[in-house]
């Protein structure tokens, strides 16, 4: 019974071990303002309920030795790769933010995001909140979780480290965030350029004319409006967005 319970113990804590890493930085589960020991029990349970599940894809474990604890040092290597992996869709939320911003003439107001722990632009952390209760209302963060299932079958626990296919994944998963948060701000980023043009022409038609002081109420109050009539789709596009990532964990 006492090398049964031990063997149970050391199979749960080395799915612990990434589950445990990914829940700290997925998105939903691994924001600053859920509590760290509500954190600690989701792993815990999460751990508990797929330890019967992974078990064809566990190791046999004999003990508590070396190799035990490189297997450990692994998969939390595993699962900080895999949280941070999905988190690049708020960087991606993040980066469309900033770049509506400046087109509307807040880019100087900047203000704490507590899903990056940094400050950032008010436009960031509207598509960030609005990104995030999306996300769980269409059950996103199930799919999120599957996907964490999903990733013992592309990164095993006795595979060792392919640091050189986690880096080119985390390279290429970088750069579309950024491609994917310009193109949430393209709408607004179209409109500015066709205001600007035509606040130019003003500016030679009418030189005396204070361009300054008309373009900034105007630029604010359509920045707003195309906003406002494209955060649906902002936000049905990050789901699918979120969905593409978590699909390449098992890929």
């Amino acid at each position: 019974m006492t090398a049964f319970l031990t063997t149970e113990i050391a199979l749960v804590a080395l799915v612990f071990a990434r589950v445990g890493a990914a829940v700290m930085l997925l998105p939903v589960f691994g924001e600053g303002y859920v509590l760290s020991r509500a954190r600690l029990a989701i792993a815990l349970v999460l751990s508990l309920l797929l330890t019967p599940v992974l078990r064809s894809s566990l190791p046999p474990v004999n003990g508590f030795d070396a190799a035990y604890a490189g297997l450990i040092v692994g998969e939390v290597v595993h699962g900080l790769f895999v949280g941070a992996f999905v988190r690049l869709s708020i960087a991606a939320l993040s980066i469309a933010g900033t770049a509506i911003a400046m087109q509307m003439g807040f880019a100087a107001a900047n203000f704490f995001n507590p899903a990056e722990a940094m400050q950032g632009s008010a436009t960031g952390n509207l598509l960030t909140a609005a990104g995030l209760v999306t996300l769980v209302l269409v059950d996103g963060h199930h799919g999120i979780l599957l996907g964490l299932v999903a990733s013992y079958d592309a990164l095993p626990v006795a595979g060792g480290l392919n640091t050189a296919d986690m880096a080119q994944a985390m390279a290429r998963g970088s750069a579309d965030a950024v491609r994917f948060g310009l193109q949430l701000a393209m709408p607004i980023t179209a409109v500015s350029l066709v205001m600007y043009a035509l606040l130019g022409m003003m500016s030679r038609l009418v030189p005396t004319l204070q361009v300054i002081f008309v373009a900034m109420p105007a630029q604010i109050l359509v920045g707003l409006a195309v906003l406002g009539l494209s955060i649906g789709v902002i936000v049905e596009r990050y789901t699918a967005f979120v969905a593409d990532l978590v699909h390449r964990l098992g890929a």
